[in-house]
C-alpha cells in the first residue's frame, strides 16, 4: 500500500519467529516504496475490544527486528500511545509482531510533540 503523510510513531519492530507464534512464510514482503497494512492493539485492551487499523513504515523490509514509523489508519478511533507502549500487531486471529513506541510521537489531536 503506497501512502504519503506523517508516521507519528516511532519505534523498533520485531516480527514474532514461527517458533513463538509468529508468521511461518518470514517478515512480510512489502516493496521498498510501500507501507504495511494491518491491524493492532495496545494492551490491556485485546485482539477482540481493541483492534484497530495501522500503517507501518520500515526501514529495512527483510529484518526480523526493525526500526519503524506508524500511524494508525482513522484517528479518530485509535488507541492512545506512550514512549514504552507496545503495539501489538496481528494478522487475522495470530499475533505478527510487537512494535515498541519510542520517544518521538505526535499527537495531531493536540498538536503537540510528546
Amino acid at each position: 500500500m503506497e501512502i504519503t503523510g506523517d508516521f507519528p510513531i516511532h519505534g523498533t519492530l520485531r516480527w514474532l519467529r514461527p517458533d513463538e507464534g509468529g508468521r511461518h512464510t518470514g517478515v512480510p514482503a512489502t516493496p521498498p516504496d510501500q507501507v504495511y497494512a494491518a491491524t493492532g492493539f495496545v494492551p490491556p485492551a485485546d485482539i477482540t475490544d481493541g483492534l484497530a487499523s495501522i500503517l507501518i513504515d520500515r526501514d529495512d523490509h527483510t529484518a526480523w527486528e526493525v526500526a519503524a514509523r506508524a500511524r494508525w489508519l482513522v484517528d479518530e478511533h485509535a488507541p492512545t500511545v506512550q514512549p514504552g507502549d507496545v503495539i501489538v500487531i496481528t494478522e487475522g486471529p495470530r499475533i505478527d509482531a510487537h512494535l515498541t513506541v519510542g520517544a518521538k510521537i505526535h499527537d495531531h489531536s493536540r498538536g503537540q510533540r510528546t
